[in-house]
């Protein structure tokens, strides 16, 4: 195996990271730039306006249809199609509102549920995100669902969805 250097790989490399006002953002690149030994690193730092990014997220997010009786719905939004099943979410910062093709891809799994039936199954959603795979799951008939994520941001998101949709 050869191990390639970005030099190699790329002609220029741009990370852009976000960082609190009140952190040192410059101050952790040039660590970064050190403890990982890159090379010909040009370093700045510049103000972004703050803006309230989840309300962003939430005026640009419709209702997803996943397949022709499965939707994803932000809850100010009335459902499409009311015999669907209709997956109620307040999409945030969360992972999993159904724009991933793997979301999409596990939803549709779970909603075919062949050749794997849910009813009476146990599911465990790592990662849960928003918790839209468990609540298709638990929807779909599993008799329990749980749903695990490290991230307080999801935690929180996937029990507002949970209570949302009654799971």
């Amino acid at each position: 195996f050869d191990v390639m250097t970005a030099e190699k790989m790329w002609k220029t490399v741009k990370i852009r990271a976000y960082f609190p006002v009140e952190t040192d953002g410059l101050g952790i690149s040039e660590r970064v730039v050190n403890d990982f030994d890159i090379q010909g690193a040009d370093i700045t730092s510049n103000p972004v306006d703050s803006a309230d990014w989840v309300k962003q997220i939430m005026d640009s997010y419709q209702p997803l249809q996943i397949l022709e009786d499965l939707w994803i719905v932000p809850e100010w939004s009335k459902p499409m199609d009311d015999t669907a099943t209709n997956i109620i979410l307040t999409p945030g910062l969360a992972f999993g509102t159904g724009d991933h093709p793997t979301t999409r891809l596990c939803m549709k799994f779970l909603a075919k549920s062949t050749p794997f039936p849910l009813q009476g199954r146990r599911v465990l959603d790592m990662g849960t995100g928003s918790g839209v795979l468990s609540i298709l799951a638990a929807v779909k008939g599993a008799e329990e669902v749980v749903g695990v994520d490290v991230d307080p941001v999801s935690v929180s998101a996937a029990r507002r969805n949970t209570e949302l949709n009654h799971v």
